[in-house]
Order: structure tokens, then C-alpha cells, then sequence
């Protein structure tokens, strides 16, 4: 019995049908990856708040507002010791703005606490935010998902 080896049409056809597979499959895990980044913003957004709450807690204060990708110095200390607000593919923000009622200088004055999630991708964006779910408030503009921190002391639309 002799066997058959593979002629030059099969060879392409075998080449063809791989460049197939990997084309349809390619978009799937590209969505996988994304939803994973997507899960772990999610969990930081949480270690922030869970931070931010405690803090809050101890002291009577919030931390103090932040910039993309790097942790107030009040946070620090209450978040694992390799967290980081810079990721690869997004940066988290603390957000904490005194807002006025208006210009009068005693005027009524509220707190706006938030954590964002700062990302390039918007497919990441959008994962994130289903990925947080409904637990939080939230709003998207640009690059940036922002979810409002509630509390009894802080009027949320």
C-alpha cells in the first residue's frame, strides 16, 4: 500500500482554510481581551472606591482630587501595594470637584466625588461600563467613563 502525500492543491486549500478559521476567530478574541481589560478597570474602579469610602471613614475626608493615571497621596496607603492608576490600555482618575449653587461668595457648595476610567479604545469604554453595570452612576464623554461615587452625603442625579 503506497501513501498519499499532499499535493501542491491541497497544500493551498489546508493554507486557505486556516487563514479562514483565523480570520473568523480573530475578532472573538480580540472581544475577549478587551472584555477581560475591561473586567480588570472594573475592579480598580471598585479598589478606588472601596479606598476613597474608607478614607472617608477614618478622617471626614475625601482624597483629594487627582490626575489621569495617578493615585492621590491619601489613597496610597489604603490600596495593595502594586495597584496602579496607569495601565497599559487605560488610567484611572480620581475626580473630586467643590461645586458652587453660584458666584456669590456664600453661595451653597456640594461635593462631586467620581472615579474615571481613561481610555483610548472606545470599544474598551463600553466595556467598562457594562463591566460596572448599574452599580454606579455614570457618564461617558470623549475618552472618559466617569462613575459617580454615592453617599448619604452626596446628592447624586
Amino acid at each position: 500500500m503506497s501513501r498519499r502525500r499532499f499535493g501542491a492543491t491541497e497544500a493551498v486549500i489546508l493554507v486557505e482554510v486556516l487563514a479562514l478559521v483565523v480570520y473568523v476567530a480573530m475578532p472573538a478574541l480580540r472581544q475577549a481581551g478587551i472584555r477581560e481589560q475591561a473586567s480588570r478597570a472594573a475592579n480598580d474602579i471598585e479598589q478606588v472606591r472601596f479606598a476613597a469610602k474608607t478614607l472617608h471613614a477614618r478622617s471626614g475626608k475625601w482624597p483629594e482630587d487627582g490626575a489621569p493615571g495617578r493615585a492621590p497621596e491619601s489613597l496610597r496607603a489604603l490600596l495593595p501595594a502594586s495597584f496602579t492608576f496607569d495601565r497599559r490600555d487605560y488610567q484611572i482618575d480620581w475626580d473630586h470637584w467643590t461645586l458652587s449653587d453660584g458666584p456669590e461668595l456664600f453661595s451653597k457648595t456640594s461635593e462631586f466625588l467620581a472615579v474615571s476610567a481613561v481610555a483610548s479604545d472606545p470599544r474598551l469604554s463600553h466595556e467598562i461600563v457594562e463591566a460596572v453595570g448599574a452599580k454606579l452612576p455614570h457618564m461617558a464623554l470623549g475618552d472618559r467613563v466617569t462613575f459617580v461615587i454615592s453617599d448619604p452625603e452626596i446628592s447624586t442625579p
